[in-house]
């Protein structure tokens, strides 16, 4: 392959796994790094030369600076942005050049934005979204279990986290913040409202977990999903009991709407986090549900499956062998079998009867 893959964000925690990843399929010498902070850029490329013995490429770019992003996307051909932007000024650049992309922001004001560019006429590119694992491949499961179940029926998604993850305390801050909005719990023909992180259901996953306990959230996904006729109810929950109801003393203590604060946003995240330390064991579980089909997977961690996740959309994406365009989830592109191979590093069980 002689591709160009540029990563925005590299240096940021989930953009190491994504690099780590991605020097594997494509090789060091395919890849371009980019920080707006050159000394920092510099220092990466150094690691990564005495680890792999070989440098990549690497450009300044500042991704507030449409001037900046224009002249880094030269003689690139796919860009993975694992940075949060306000706007999509990199997917807008994206579509002018005719290079596809790949975003993990989970941020709704940001994918509601970049939505907005497929009124551009004539897009040539894919231009991917909430391009991961939760979301992403959740989103690839729920629909590949919702028309192998029977209509109409809600489809439960089930993500175990680790309570030993890597998660900074700005990716647990904004997970907080969602387990203290309000949600809808959809069925058949009826729809409940609960208060956020306290309905429960139970999932069943391969070992090491087993019955877990997880709870109904308002995850952004689920809105998507049900655009295109797909009813989903999203849950999750922490591996250890005692997080789980940590966090459910403070929600019910009002605390976690602090969390909107930054000061007392970080104070609180560091609590949490500190909960973490002792085994070193980071898997984590994703399900999928119906009332006669189900699929529950253990991967090895978050970041890792993740970046997994996003370059194994990006391999499919570089071998043209989709002809969709536009600005796209990857529900709407890909599938799980297409997926197994790329992911089967941090596959660690498996259970789907009815798929597999």
């Amino acid at each position: 392959m002689n591709r160009k893959i540029l990563i925005i964000g590299s240096n940021g925690i989930l953009g190491r796994h994504i690099l780590e990843k991605a020097i594997t399929a494509f090789g060091v010498e395919n890849l371009v790094i980019s920080d707006y902070k050159e000394v920092r850029l510099n220092q990466q490329k150094k690691q990564i030369k005495s680890t792999f013995g070989n440098e990549p490429l690497s450009k300044v770019i500042d991704i507030s600076s449409e001037e900046s992003i224009r002249s880094g996307l030269i003689d690139i051909d796919l860009v993975i942005v694992a940075i949060q932007q306000e706007v999509p000024l990199i997917q807008k650049q994206c579509i002018e050049k005719g290079i596809n992309s790949i975003d993990l922001s989970v941020k709704p004001s940001f994918i509601s934005k970049t939505l907005e560019l497929n009124r551009i006429q004539g897009i040539k590119t894919i231009q991917l979204i909430m391009g991961g694992l939760f979301p992403g491949l959740s989103g690839i499961l729920a629909k590949e279990i919702y028309e192998s179940s029977l209509q109409n029926q809600p489809i439960d998604i089930g993500l175990l986290q680790s309570s030993n993850g890597t998660n900074g305390k700005s990716g647990v801050s904004d997970m907080l913040m969602i387990f203290d909005k309000d949600v809808e719990l959809l069925k058949e023909v009826t729809i409940e409202k609960h208060s956020g992180y306290s309905y429960k259901k139970k999932f069943e996953y391969p070992e090491p977990f087993g019955i877990k306990t997880h709870r109904l959230a308002n995850f952004i996904e689920r809105d998507y999903l049900k655009e295109y006729g797909i009813k989903s109810n999203y849950w999750t929950s922490f591996d250890r009991p005692s997080l789980n109801t940590i966090i459910s003393i403070l929600k019910n203590l009002c605390f976690l709407k602090l969390f909107k604060y930054p000061q007392i946003s970080r104070v609180l995240s560091s609590l949490i986090t500190k909960q973490n330390k002792g085994d070193k064991n980071e898997f984590i579980g994703l399900s999928a549900k119906s009332s006669n089909n189900e699929i529950s997977i253990v991967l090895t961690s978050d970041y890792e499956a993740t970046a997994s996740c996003t370059i194994a959309f990006a391999r499919i994406i570089l071998n043209e062998e989709k002809e969709i365009k536009g600005i796209k989830f990857p529900f709407e592109i890909f599938t799980f079998e297409e997926l197994k191979q790329d992911l089967s590093d941090v596959i660690k069980e498996i259970k789907a009867p009815n798929m597999v």
